[in-house]
């Protein structure tokens, strides 16, 4: 690791400010700077997130069972990812289906950005809003899981008199 690289280490993450034989300076995105012992940052796994130029962003969309061409969904959220201009067009967009859902097919999609660890919020918001509005546009349903209650018995519904005599159903 370098000074200036974006590190994760055993629940630590930021930027490396400061190496010194003793010592290694993080600063948090928050921005509290944290002094670490070099003995605690080279015996523990270290992730160096800015190692390399791009990074690859994952999501996961569900979309509702009863649609009647997942290839549909597919496109549409393919597209939605295309129109966004923060990925990078060397690599390409991936949209698989991951997961058969209590109540949707749940799709990973993937894309590849700038290594900008600051802007990855960025980048997940922009692309969520444009999955969102173009699933709307064409009518695709993103699931929340739906509860079906099955009772063996016939139910009596009867009137509530409330702690001030109010008649509540």
């Amino acid at each position: 690791m370098r000074i200036g690289d974006d590190i994760e280490c055993e629940g630590l993450s930021g930027q490396v400010e400061h190496i010194s034989i003793r010592d290694t300076l993080l600063r948090k995105r928050s921005g509290e700077l944290i002094l670490n012992p070099d003995s605690f940052i080279f015996k523990k796994l270290v992730k160096i997130l800015t190692d390399r130029y791009l990074r690859r962003i994952s999501i996961f969309v569900g979309v509702a069972y009863g649609e009647d061409d997942r290839d549909a969904a597919r496109n549409v959220i393919m597209e939605a990812i295309l129109s966004v201009e923060k990925w990078n067009q060397m690599r390409a967009v991936d949209v698989f289906a991951r997961d058969l859902n209590s109540s949707s097919i749940v799709f990973l999609v993937r894309w590849w950005a700038d290594n900008i660890p600051k802007d990855k919020h960025q980048y997940r918001d922009e692309a969520i809003a444009a999955i969102k509005r173009a699933l709307d546009a064409t009518g695709i349903e993103i699931l929340f899981p739906y509860r079906t209650l099955t009772v063996k018995e016939s139910l009596t519904i009867r009137n509530y008199t409330g702690p001030e005599g109010e008649n509540s159903a």
